[in-house]
This record gives structure tokens, sequence and C-alpha cells, in this order.
């Protein structure tokens, strides 16, 4: 399959590789120094994950 592609087999990947650079873009949201402890609420706000992720409080929390 791939001799037959020739350079067919390079776009293929190129454009996964494309796809793939998007999604993580959109999707993926910024987690550089953020604690652990917070990540709940990083989700929570996103644009698309906080429709799935409610903001919940966990145990020591107190606000």
């Amino acid at each position: 399959m791939l001799c037959c592609l020739k350079y067919g087999a390079f776009l293929f990947y190129a454009s996964w590789l494309v796809v793939m650079t998007a999604f993580a873009v959109a999707f993926v949201p910024e987690t550089k120094g953020v604690p652990l402890e917070s990540m709940g609420h990083v989700f929570a706000r996103h644009w698309y994950w906080g429709r799935f992720v409610k903001d919940q409080k966990f145990g020591d929390e107190s606000t």
C-alpha cells in the first residue's frame, strides 16, 4: 500500500498531523504552572469541556 501511494503517504501523515495539532490547540487547555488540585477548575472554565465538567468542590476546599 505504501509503495502505491508514493508521495501520498507523506500527505496522509501530514494531514493527520494538521488535524491533531488543531485538536490540541482547540480542545486541550493550558495547564502550565497550575497545581493538580486546580485542574477541575481549569476544565470547568474551558469553553468546550465546561459543558461536561461541572465546577465541583472537593474535600478540603473551603470556598
